[in-house]
Order: structure tokens, then sequence, then C-alpha cells
């Protein structure tokens, strides 16, 4: 069955891009975990003093601003002129 559903432009650019954000995510979290087991071969005896209260939130939230920016950017751009 064939309808006339119309889909907002940003609901669609939204749906496309959340799971390219996603994979975005991983791949930055990815390096941040690299990071932090450089750090805790380079410095071991810093690494294990150090408490890891401020380390977890820190880490998810840097790893997280790459995909937000890029979901910004489309929607963004989608926004502001749209072309099919």
């Amino acid at each position: 069955m064939i309808t006339n559903t119309q889909i907002p432009l940003w609901l669609c650019a939204l749906t496309d891009t959340l799971p390219i954000a996603g994979s975005f995510n991983i791949y930055s979290l990815m390096v941040m975990i690299a990071i932090d087991r450089i750090l805790s071969m380079f410095f071991p005896i810093w690494y294990s003093v150090r408490g890891d209260s401020f380390h977890t939130p820190l880490m998810y939230g840097i790893s997280s601003l790459f995909p937000l920016a890029f979901i910004t950017t489309v929607i963004i751009t989608t926004a502001q002129g749209p072309t099919r």
C-alpha cells in the first residue's frame, strides 16, 4: 500500500544522523579510553594514587562533544536551506 505521508525534512535528517552520531560517540570514546590507558602506562604511580571521581564523567563528556556538534550542524544546515 502506497501512502502520501509527508515526513518533515528535519525529522528525516535527524533519523539519518542518529546512528552516525552514535558511531562517532563510540570512536571518540575509544580514543578517550586509549588516552586513559596511555596515562596509566606512562604515569603508573600518579594514575594509581589519584581519585577517579572526576575522571569518568569528564571522559564521557569530552567524547560526546563531537557527535553533538555533528548533529547540531546537520540540523542547522537542514533548517536553513533544505534541498532535496
